[in-house]
């Protein structure tokens, strides 16, 4: 039990407890990615950057990142990419891919699985796992879950420290 000294210590612990907001789903989402662009090494090319590419449809993740201004991953700046509609991601550009799923403009599961190969591939929903995705972040009882496809990962250039891999449910 939390005792105060006076009624003005109260109020403002009050108000403080007020203030205070749960963070959004998409915000947890936004910083695992974040964390987990820290750790993973990606393939070749290598690039001056980390790029985070989503397509519009990702407004929650696309907010986070506006929010936060300049980042930085391993040694180098870490920018968000909004894709244009007809824009497809390439390992030059792309470091990461989160989809809001089912990606219904090109649900396409070959084209997915050769983003895979060279993109760290993110997705909102463990379908996407089923359709070739590498990682899936989604919520169950209220808490954040790494969901990973293992085949996908076994065929991806994107390596995953130990660390992270511990962390995961492995799907399907």
């Amino acid at each position: 039990m939390i005792r105060f000294k006076t009624k003005a210590c109260c109020l403002w612990f009050a108000l403080w407890m007020f203030n205070l907001q749960a963070a959004s789903v998409d915000d947890v989402r936004g910083a695992l990615l974040f964390n987990l662009s820290k750790v993973i090494s990606f393939p070749a090319p290598k690039s001056g950057t980390v790029n985070l590419c989503v397509f519009p449809e990702s407004r929650g993740i696309i907010q986070f990142f506006k929010q936060k201004g300049a980042l930085q991953s391993q040694g180098k700046p870490f920018h968000l990419k909004v894709l244009e509609n007809n824009q497809q991601p390439t390992a030059g550009v792309c470091q990461m891919l989160y989809v809001e799923w089912p990606f219904a403009e090109n649900n396409n599961k070959q084209l997915l699985l050769d983003w895979s190969n060279n993109i760290m591939t993110i997705s909102n929903d463990p379908e996407f796992l089923l359709s070739g995705g590498l990682m899936s972040l989604t919520t169950a009882d209220n808490r954040m879950v790494i969901m990973m496809n293992k085949d996908s990962l076994k065929q991806s250039a994107v390596i995953f420290p130990s660390r992270v891999l511990k962390l995961a449910t492995w799907y399907p």
